[in-house]
């Protein structure tokens, strides 16, 4: 019977793909957190740097899939060394690190909407596309911030 570290997934480079991960999360946290700064400052009338925030986007665009690609390959690996004794011994982060998971979904589906939106829209023109695009700008870095927050406090309690 083979061992349960050998029949995991990517189990022999899980702390490889956890750092790699982490990497793609803090490249993603900071693009989200200046598209977000951006989009306050449209709101505030400041056009300024419109082809930078358009550069952002595409960024997003290929970060966000990308980490959570990564993550998924980190996954079973958690699944299966982490998240039973978290659950025994910590079962707040267990619930947590399920709450980061869904505000990723609903990132993820923001990101959806966002990304066309946000490439195609002109902020210097009003209207309710143009809110919209802002609005979900902040909402996908919120969702990215918390993810990162509440999986640097998993990793904190255990890692893989």
């Amino acid at each position: 019977m083979p061992s349960t570290l050998a029949a995991v997934f990517l189990a022999g480079a899980s702390k490889l793909v956890l750092v790699l991960h982490a990497l793609c999360a803090i490249a993603l946290v900071g693009s989200v957190t200046h598209n977000a700064v951006l989009a306050v400052m449209h709101m505030r009338r400041r056009y300024t740097r419109l082809a930078l925030a358009r550069t952002y986007v595409r960024i997003i665009a290929v970060l966000f899939p990308l980490t959570l690609l990564v993550g998924a390959l980190a996954y079973p690996s958690y699944r299966v060394h982490v998240r039973p004794w978290l659950d025994a011994n910590v079962s707040l982060m267990s619930a947590l690190f399920e709450v980061k998971e869904h505000w990723i979904g609903l990132g993820f589906g923001a990101l959806i909407a966002y990304v066309p939106l946000a490439l195609r829209v002109d902020p210097r023109k009003p209207g309710s596309e143009v809110r919209l695009v802002q609005l979900l700008a902040l909402a996908i870095a919120a969702a990215v911030w918390m993810a990162l927050l509440s999986g640097l406090v998993a990793v904190a309690h255990r890692s893989i």
